[in-house]
């Protein structure tokens, strides 16, 4: 993944009317500590979200990264559907020891995960051209956290969009940013799948 700066041109000279250069194969990815089986940034592991294509003609797309709060080794990944309500997409097994992901084949819903859980609850929003001053719009999120037993809150810690400064102390911080992957890399999923129910997250330096 290349990594791209957030900030749209700004003016029609800028940009040239080129939305190519700015929207083609770039999305949104989200790491979070949990998804991660090692401790350096160019081996953090990364969740692919939505291509700005899609958040673009959609206006606006809420998803949802659930995973079980005692063991973290399992993972839902729930999208908006078409009835507008959240849909399980993909349920995934995290193996931090042999470093791997078992995607789960058939029916993927909630009881996935059982006991205690944390979702982080994202909204994207596409705000919409204003030429000249923002002439192919730009991209904002929301961001809400709810555990078992408790009500919806703001995160606890900080999201940051540069996963150069998520470490702060003693704490590793939740990073979104905007990528542009390899135009041979599959777009299909939100994770890589591979051979079999094998999958794997998405790393700088494997796209």
């Amino acid at each position: 993944m290349v990594k791209l700066n957030s900030t749209f041109p700004r003016t029609l000279f800028e940009g040239k009317y080129d939305d190519e250069r700015y929207f083609d194969n770039v999305s949104m990815y989200f790491n979070h500590p949990v998804i991660d089986f090692e401790s350096s940034i160019e081996k953090a592991n990364w969740i692919r979200l939505i291509t700005l294509y899609d958040v673009r003609e959609k206006e606006s797309e809420i998803f949802k990264i659930e995973y079980d709060e005692n063991s973290k080794t399992k993972l839902i990944i729930w999208q908006t559907g078409s009835s507008q309500l959240l849909v399980a997409k993909e349920c995934y097994t995290m193996d931090k020891t042999a470093k791997t992901v078992t995607r789960k084949t058939g029916a993927c819903n909630s009881n996935f995960i059982t006991g205690n859980r944390v979702k982080f609850i994202f909204k994207f929003t596409f705000i919409k051209p204003n030429v000249p001053n923002l002439i192919f719009g730009d991209i904002k999120f929301n961001t809400k956290v709810n555990e078992t037993n408790k009500a919806c809150h703001d995160p606890d810690i900080s999201i940051f969009d540069d996963i150069r400064n998520r470490k702060v102390g003693a704490v590793t911080h939740p990073v979104i940013h905007y990528y542009r992957t390899q135009s041979t890399a599959s777009q299909d999923h939100h994770t890589i799948w591979t051979t079999g129910q094998s999958a794997r997250f998405l790393e700088l330096n494997q796209i």
